[in-house]
């Protein structure tokens, strides 16, 4: 599985309307990933303590690189039609992305 993070800090706007923000953020996390089928386990976290506290952590995750390398074509021909690219331009007003990677899980199995 390859998994991407994002890291979010939320604008002031966000700040000053935390219901209004997470309010969009749960629209946006339909509308974004209804199209995208291969995104899978997508998740949110909330950073409270050290480096960037109350930033928020996104990672979604792919079988494999062909799904990821499906999602960033997908993503990139979404955005050629106006009415999605408006849309999807309007996280700005939200959030600033602070950082983004790329994992692959480790080759051991962990038993809990």
């Amino acid at each position: 599985m390859l998994h991407l993070m994002y890291l979010y800090k939320p604008t002031l706007q966000a700040r000053r309307d935390l219901t209004a923000f997470w309010q969009w953020v749960s629209d946006r996390d339909k509308w974004f990933y209804g199209r995208l089928s291969m995104a899978q386990n997508k998740r949110w976290y909330i950073r409270t303590v050290g480096e960037d506290d109350y930033c928020l952590e996104h990672y979604v995750s792919f079988a494999d690189s062909e799904a990821l390398g499906e999602y960033c074509k997908s993503v990139v021909e979404l955005c050629e039609s106006p009415e999605w690219g408006k849309r999807y331009i309007e996280q700005e007003n939200w959030w600033d992305i602070m950082d983004y990677r790329l994992l692959t899980d480790a080759p051991i199995n962990v038993l809990h």
